[in-house]
């Protein structure tokens, strides 16, 4: 009776790990986010202040892309003429 309580409280760590790791707000990377995720669901109860330095590292290192300001044309985005074609039926009732 003492290894099915056991067994239900490794069973119960295992799922609240997994919900660690899919909560804790980091993306994905590569194979070794299972393993940084678990790690990182323990730092953020364990060690809140090395979780926050990571968190920020992360925002630090990725590079978004700038916001488009009005002036800033196409970018070299478009080169080239629009055409619409528009049919020739009516389509008004």
């Amino acid at each position: 009776m003492e290894w099915m309580i056991f067994g239900a409280a490794a069973i119960a760590a295992v799922v609240a790990m997994t919900i660690a790791t899919r909560n804790s707000g980091r993306p994905t990377r590569g194979s070794g986010s299972i393993g940084s995720g678990v790690l990182g669901g323990v730092d953020e109860v364990f060690a809140p202040t090395k979780h926050e330095a990571r968190l920020e590292n992360d925002r630090q290192t990725s590079m978004p892309a700038p916001a488009p300001a009005p002036g800033d044309g196409d970018r070299g985005i478009f080169e080239g003429r629009i055409r619409i074609r528009v049919a020739d039926t009516d389509h008004t009732r």
